[in-house]
């Protein structure tokens, strides 16, 4: 729909080839725009370093002209490329420790962020993706490093 439509509660009524539009009922329906978010970043991945260190890595994907054309990656699709990076207390991935943004499609999670929001580097990291486009955050992928 069009940007002003987005979110407001609308009646529609689906017509069916035994039904008239007099006959049919009222539906509500409200536009959220799925179709505008990010799609979910894929191929999550990382490691750890002898210093505890983690690398977290992961590629985008694109709405728009998504044909992976040439073996080069495809388009952007958005104004600009930022991602939103949550870190879990574990598997369940409900309780949040931390969050922060990034432009690039991999982060050093370092020992002594580990340490500060932990209280200890962690063995094994929950942790989810997502990226951030200019209409809202799309959904996100999920790992465990």
């Amino acid at each position: 729909g069009a940007p002003g439509e987005i979110y407001l509660p609308r009646k529609y009524r689906a017509v069916t080839a035994v039904r008239t539009l007099a006959t049919a009922s009222d539906i509500d329906f409200s536009d959220f725009a799925m179709a505008n978010l990010c799609y979910s970043p894929t191929c999550l991945g990382g490691g750890r370093f002898p210093n505890q260190d983690i690398y977290l890595q992961w590629r985008r994907r694109t709405r728009i002209g998504g044909g992976w054309l040439d073996a080069v990656d495809v388009p952007l699709s958005e104004a600009f490329e930022s991602y939103i990076v949550t870190l879990y207390t574990d598997g369940t991935y409900t309780v949040v420790v931390t969050s922060f943004s990034t432009v690039t499609q991999n982060v050093l999670y370092t020992a002594a962020q580990q340490t500060f929001d932990f209280g200890s580097p962690q063995a094994t990291l929950f942790w989810g993706v997502q990226q951030q486009g200019a209409f809202n955050v799309g959904t996100q992928s999920q790992a465990v490093t």
